[in-house]
């Protein structure tokens, strides 16, 4: 199989607004992130930009949730009833 020569390799760089959308983690949550050396930022003139491959890791490195299993409707409505 060859490659597609039409698609771009993803970027290796990501500006703030679209790190937000790709992970679902917020502006503020992404520069705490940064400030505690967990993600990299770089600055082109202006413009602050996230390393892509840290950005990764920091997702790969967030814990798996555990969800618990909701109670069957069954047993909701298996309460007794009063008789009027």
């Amino acid at each position: 199989m060859t490659p597609d020569p039409i698609a771009a390799p993803p970027p290796a760089l990501l500006r703030i607004p679209a790190a937000v959308r790709f992970s679902g983690i917020s502006r503020s949550e992404l520069y705490r992130l940064a400030g505690e050396d967990k993600l990299t930022m770089r600055k082109l003139g202006r413009s602050t930009l996230i390393d892509a491959a840290s950005l990764q890791r920091v997702i790969d490195g967030l814990p798996v949730a555990s969800i618990r299993p909701q109670r069957r409707i069954e047993q909701i409505d298996a309460r007794p009833t009063t008789a009027e």
